[in-house]
């Protein structure tokens, strides 16, 4: 028995070690990431690296997911208020830019390397995280009848990706955190106004 809660204990620690080696060399500019230079970096064999991963891609599907499990836990936090998750949520992702960067690189190789398998995983954790932002908005009271929980939480989710994109030090350059905050405020404003606010699209 303690012999193999050894071994899955090393299992997992070694497991553990592949994804952080990964990481560290896909965020390294120009770097070609291979299955031989990611065991070779773990110190192991090629094979050892396969009782894990069945691909290099399945390695990045692995770290795209920790990322979605990552902001799960904070959306599930039941010891905090549905607005205390939903403002930690936006914090999370738009101060962690340079980790929303590299899952978008990340999630566009396994696009191109046609990992269905891989990306209906994600799909699915993408869609959950986006039903359970409608829920909190709804619990937040950030909605009315004339904004459904799911429109909310598309109008919430279209922010953090437009400052994504355009780069929260660009928007703000002294004070980039203050970008999250005047999300979090749109986030206040509906509650206080007890509906959402209105979009004007030009």
């Amino acid at each position: 028995m303690e012999s193999n809660l050894r071994k899955k204990r090393e299992f997992l620690r070694r497991e553990e070690e592949i994804l952080a080696t990964t990481e560290r060399l896909l965020r390294m500019p120009g770097e070609s990431v291979t299955v031989d230079r990611i065991a070779s970096e773990v110190g192991i064999g090629k094979g050892t690296i396969y009782k894990h991963f069945k691909t290099k891609h399945e390695i990045v599907a692995r770290l795209i997911e920790l990322v979605f499990l990552e902001r799960w836990d904070v959306l599930s936090a039941n010891q905090q208020t549905p607005m205390d998750r939903l403002l930690e949520y936006v914090r999370l992702r738009l101060l962690q830019t340079d980790q929303e960067r590299l899952v978008r690189e990340w999630h566009a190789s396994l696009v191109d390397y046609q990992q269905h398998e891989s990306l209906q995983m994600l799909q699915q954790r993408w869609d959950n995280e986006r039903f359970r932002l409608a829920e909190l908005l709804d619990q937040a009271g950030c909605t009315s009848e004339s904004r459904s929980p799911l429109t909310m939480a598309a109008l919430l989710l279209a922010m953090i990706e437009g400052v994504l994109q355009q780069g929260a030090s660009r928007l703000h350059p002294d004070m980039p955190e203050a970008v999250a905050g005047g999300v979090a405020q749109w986030l206040r404003d509906s509650v206080a106004r007890h509906t959402a606010p209105r979009v004007t699209v030009l």
